[in-house]
């Protein structure tokens, strides 16, 4: 055994989950039972310290071996493992799946809870209007999910197409002309607008034309600058409230449940729409990673995705991040969404490759990881948007305005 390649690979996978359990089954005391908010850059450190002493004697321990191609083969899997950060490292050596829907869950949960808070109390029920145009598939899926969502935890959905002209112009001016009748609606507290709009819109002057008091997706100037004004996680805020775009506070909110440290990693982020890319490289930033905006255009762009510890895809492109061009141990965070035909079946799928699970450690799945976020932090922007048009007087003795003071304030602490 040993003397082939196939073999060889049989040992050193064995080897490789041996020194992974070595890892966690020896790690000190002091080191298990430090609780998560306690957990500083100097408790990350002795972690590492552990680590590197772990592989180290693993290395010594493997001078022996007389098999000439086992011994090459997990020289070079240990040296990636030893330059990997130890939190990236994943218990088996398969990537482990971000489940969006089971966090979806969790943070749905909270939401219903400040849904049945707000009726209580002002007998206000959260509305929410989507302005759609166009028919991409991809659009269709989320404003299906939002619709849905939204009747299962008691609040007002309702979408309102605007038909795309053969003049981009007026197609323009009518977006416009209904995002501010929207404003106008006292049962409509949230308006979001279904990106990417048609070829030619200007999208800019659409979002813009939403006030910030009803931009529950957050994609306004007003809110887009909080985050990089030092603003972004500031209960206080605006009123008492900030909002973050729902898909990178979605995202957050993945990793933090997940619980991913950020802190000096280096992250690279595809793609630069307002209402994703740039927020997300923006929150990144601001929990201490090093985080480089990137597009589709951008020269070579293999070259930043290998020096990655984090990548998040949010490019609109299929097949974008593959397997061959990702660090050993990476995370990766797949935005993207793909109707892809497959005779009369169809099928989602994301900017990442198939194979991008051999060599990550975490992933978001598509379906199931983003997408799930997305529309939950859509229903949390919705009610504290509505909350925020409730009069300012709560009664907090009551189960119902505790609820409803605690939640908005833990929910933004926990995005950022």
């Amino acid at each position: 055994p040993g003397q082939d390649n196939a073999s060889a690979d049989v040992l050193v996978t064995s080897y490789l989950a041996n020194l992974q359990n070595s890892v966690h089954e020896r790690l000190p005391e002091n080191l298990v039972k430090c609780k998560l908010a306690k957990r500083t850059p100097e408790w990350f450190c002795e972690l590492e310290a552990h680590r590197q002493h772990e592989i180290s004697q693993m290395r010594e321990n493997f001078k022996d071996v007389g098999y000439i191609i086992v011994r090459a083969k997990f020289c070079a899997k240990i040296n990636s493992l030893a330059t990997t950060p130890f939190h990236l490292l994943p218990e088996t050596m398969a990537a482990r799946k971000l489940d969006g829907s089971k966090v979806n869950k969790l943070v749905i949960q909270e939401v219903s809870q400040q849904v049945e808070a707000l009726k209580q109390m002002y007998n206000a029920m959260p509305g929410l209007a989507v302005v759609s145009c166009g028919s991409r598939p991809d659009s269709e899926v989320y404003m299906a999910k939002k619709v849905k969502l939204a009747s299962e935890l008691g609040i007002s959905c309702k979408i309102f197409r605007v038909e795309e002209q053969s003049c981009p112009e007026t197609t323009t001016d009518s977006l416009i002309e209904e995002v501010q009748r929207l404003k106008c609606e006292s049962a409509v507290h949230g308006i979001i607008v279904q990106l990417p709009l048609p070829h030619g819109v200007h999208t800019s002057r659409v979002i813009e034309a939403i006030h910030h008091k009803k931009d529950a997706d957050a994609v306004s100037v007003f809110w887009q600058g909080r985050p990089s004004s030092g603003e972004g996680d500031d209960p206080k805020g605006y009123g008492g409230f900030t909002l973050s775009p729902c898909t990178p506070r979605g995202i957050m909110e993945l990793l933090n449940r997940y619980d991913i440290t950020l802190l000096g990693k280096c992250a690279v982020v595809i793609g630069q729409s307002q209402s994703v890319g740039l927020p997300m490289a923006l929150m990144l930033e601001r929990r201490l990673a090093t985080a480089t905006s990137c597009s589709v255009h951008t020269s070579n762009l293999m070259d930043a995705f290998r020096g990655a510890d984090i990548v998040v895809a949010c490019a609109g492109k299929r097949g974008l991040v593959r397997q061959d061009c990702l660090k050993p141990h990476a995370l990766v965070v797949d935005v993207g969404i793909h109707v892809v035909k497959q005779g009369e079946k169809q099928s989602l799928m994301g900017d990442g490759e198939p194979g991008a699970s051999g060599t990550a450690s975490y992933l978001t799945p598509v379906p199931g990881g983003v997408g799930p976020m997305t529309v939950a932090m859509m229903m949390a922007n919705t009610v504290q948007l509505s909350s925020m048009m409730q009069p300012a007087v709560l009664d907090i003795s009551s189960v119902a305005g505790a609820c409803l003071l605690a939640h908005p304030s833990r929910l933004i602490r926990e995005a950022f």
